[in-house]
């Protein structure tokens, strides 16, 4: 995940890298999913990261920035539907994880909810 994190929102001066963000917040939200669910997801990222493997001869997570760009662009675009699909759901799950995050905001020029947040 922290690959994939920083593959889409890598560091930039004025906000943080998607590893920095993201991980602590997935964690938060498995824990609060169905098992059945946590599974699947885990299944999904299993087959994206070892899906490299064939082209790169490394996983996802051990190729270099360029290569893991040129790999979801591949998985963006497949002819197969399944690669579409689950790009879809990882680059959604990621990019509301890291936007929820109040310090990707100043990058945004958004400066946060005019009513604070109540503590959960």
């Amino acid at each position: 995940m922290r690959a994939l994190a920083d593959t889409f929102f890598p560091p930039a001066p004025d906000a943080p890298a998607g590893s920095e963000v993201v991980p602590e917040l997935l964690d938060d939200l498995l824990a609060g999913m169905d098992p059945e669910e946590v599974k699947q997801l885990g299944i999904g990222l299993a087959l994206l990261d070892a899906g490299a493997l064939p082209r790169y001869g490394r996983r996802f997570s051990r190729l270099g920035p360029a290569d893991r760009v040129a790999y979801l662009t591949g998985w963006r675009g497949s002819r197969l539907h399944f690669r579409r699909n689950l790009y879809r759901v990882v680059r959604t799950l990621v990019t509301n994880l890291y936007y929820s995050d109040a310090r990707s905001w100043p990058a945004l020029g958004y400066a946060g909810p005019r009513v604070p947040r109540s503590p959960s």
